[in-house]
């Protein structure tokens, strides 16, 4: 993705995001429980499409270890 810090700032300001946060080069993004339906990689790619990241690209994957530390560090410093 081009703009990777702007899709991030999008993606932290949508309410239907849990948490965002950029792991490597990639961007990570924890959904609301069901908010995307049976197709959510394809409806998140929609909606970053439509705000103007036309190169999206979105992939469902397993939280890793390094996924469930970032989100334990976040949870403390709220």
């Amino acid at each position: 993705m081009g703009d990777v810090d702007g899709a991030l700032q999008w993606l932290e300001r949508a309410p239907w995001v849990e948490e965002a946060y950029l792991s490597g080069a990639r961007l990570h993004a924890v959904l609301q429980p069901a908010w995307a339906g049976e197709d959510p990689a394809g409806t998140v790619a929609a909606q970053l499409r439509s705000a103007g990241f036309t190169d999206a690209v979105v992939v469902i994957v397993e939280a890793t270890l390094e996924d469930v530390f970032v989100n334990l560090v976040a949870r403390q410093e709220q």
